[in-house]
């Protein structure tokens, strides 16, 4: 009986895990940009487009950043005009 409740006791503890780094799609209203991060706020993947505003006129700011624990540890963005 303790060996069935140690594997059922695991495989809840994996279905949890799982559950708590699926990634959950999250759109913002700035112009296009979309995050990927998991429930329980562990990572964050940016997919930027994102309209921003500049002295000579307005621009876009595109492309990927990485933070995993709030702290970014890949920024790939730009602006274009």
């Amino acid at each position: 009986m303790k060996k069935y409740a140690k594997h059922i006791g695991l495989t809840v503890l994996l279905l949890a895990l799982l559950a708590a780094l699926f990634p959950i799609p999250r759109r913002y209203k700035d112009g296009g940009t979309v995050g990927y991060g998991s429930l329980l706020l562990l990572y964050e993947v940016r997919d930027w487009h994102r309209e921003v505003p500049m002295p000579e006129g307005g621009g876009i700011k595109e492309g990927w950043s990485v933070e995993v624990l709030g702290r970014e540890f890949y920024n790939n963005t730009y602006v274009t005009k």
